[in-house]
């Protein structure tokens, strides 16, 4: 979802991140909200800022 920051209600679908165009959130963070349900929230929050770290150095 993208904002174009100027009025509210003012959002589109975008399959990539304009801060992060390499990052493919749109499959992430699905994956990760599915793993904080089973294994806490905690843990996988940790294991998403690592590989965060990973992919953007």
């Amino acid at each position: 979802v993208i904002c174009d920051g100027q009025t509210t209600n003012s959002y589109r679908l975008s399959q990539t991140s304009q801060l992060f165009p390499d990052l493919p959130i749109v499959t992430l963070l699905p994956t990760y909200i599915e793993r904080g349900w089973s294994e806490g929230s905690s843990q996988v929050l940790r294991q998403f800022e690592v590989e965060l770290h990973q992919r953007l150095g």
